[in-house]
Order: structure tokens, then sequence, then C-alpha cells
């Protein structure tokens, strides 16, 4: 009983987290705001279960990364067992899942928030939090890098990090401008940002100079 009683104090303290931080942003939300928010009066619950500020972006990412991810590895387990994928296959199972995240779930539009906010604070950075790319999407990197052997690697690293970017702030700016959440209008997104991300992955050779 008390292990349940544990988990459901976790899980409110992650969602109030996650909700507050997509709001006012990770930087101004106290810990003190968070705990009185989810409810609790105790403060030091919040230090007791995670320790640090820290380790509960990082548990906040991964509670809602590892849901997204399962769908992904789901997407490319059907892409690898049907055979012919071109490019636009796989770079679809990079978008959709973080797209379907945010049409269907109530979690999904803070969490992309939060998400987006650790490329883009210092203080996050210097504290340690980062992107830590999930099996689905480090599978996806390795399919889309070994349907273009010709680009060099280097290249494709970079390509694949800006790929990455552009799929998070993409989504992020979808949700501020769209607080309806109008799920037709997020589904011709997230098609023409899968076309966008295929064309940028491809890239084209700049024109030579005379």
């Amino acid at each position: 009983m008390e292990t349940g009683r544990a988990a459901a104090t976790i899980q409110i303290l992650l969602e109030t987290a996650e909700r507050l931080f997509a709001e006012k942003g990770v930087d101004h939300v106290s810990l003190r705001q968070i705990v009185l928010e989810s409810g609790h009066r105790n403060v030091a619950a919040l230090h007791y279960h995670f320790g640090s500020r820290s380790s509960l972006v990082a548990e906040v990412l991964r509670n809602r990364r590892e849901i997204i991810n399962v769908e992904r590895m789901r997407q490319l387990d059907a892409i690898a067992a049907r055979g012919g994928y071109d490019l636009r296959d796989i770079v679809a199972t990079s978008v959709r899942p973080l797209a379907h995240a945010i049409r269907d779930t109530t979690w999904g539009a803070h969490y992309v928030s939060v998400l987006a906010q650790t490329t883009l604070s210092p203080q996050l950075r210097a504290d340690g939090i980062g992107q830590t790319a999930s099996s689905g999407l480090k599978r996806a990197h390795a399919m889309i890098a070994a349907l273009l052997p010709h680009i060099d690697e280097s290249v494709m690293q970079q390509r694949l990090v800006w790929h990455t970017h552009t799929v998070i702030y993409s989504m992020v700016h979808w949700c501020q401008t769209h607080p309806e959440n109008d799920a037709d209008a997020l589904d011709r997104h997230t098609e023409e940002l899968i076309n966008f991300c295929v064309g940028g992955l491809l890239g084209c050779k700049p024109p030579h100079s005379d």
C-alpha cells in the first residue's frame, strides 16, 4: 500500500511540474510552487522523491519519452517487417509519435515545451539536462543514415541534429499558435513537416560560382 501511495505521489508531482514548466518556464517555477500546486503540504516531498531540481526535470522528460518511444519502435518494427521503405517512411517515425502525443493526450503539448526548453536554457544545460535520444530515435537515425550512404558521416550527424531540433521547435510553435489543438490542422502540419525534414536531410549541392 505504501508503495502504491508513493507511486501516486510521484506521478502527481511529475504531472504538476510538467504543467507548470510548460506554462511558466522551467527557470521560473520554484520547487515549493510545484509541491503546493500538487496538493501536498510537505515541501520536502519533492526533494525526497527526486533529490534535486535537475533530477526532477530529467524525470519529467523520461516519464513521457518512454511512452513515445514505445510507439516509435512499434512503427519502425512495422516498417522493417514490411520492407521496401523509403526515407519519408523513416522520417515520419521521428515526427508522428510526438505529434500524436500532442493530438491525443493531455500532456503532449506540455512535454514538447519542456523538451524544447532543455535545449535553450543555459541553466539546464549547466545542470547536465540535455536531449537524451530514445532507442527508437537512435534506430530511426541509423536507418536514415543507411539510406543516404553517399552523405559524409559528419554531415549526416549534423543534419540529424538539425532535423531533431526542427521537429521539436516546429511542434512547440504549433502548440503556441493553436491552443485549441485542432487535430486536422495538426495532422496537416505534421505531414508538411515530414516533407520539409526529408528535403533537409537530402540537402542539395550549392551552386557553383563562375
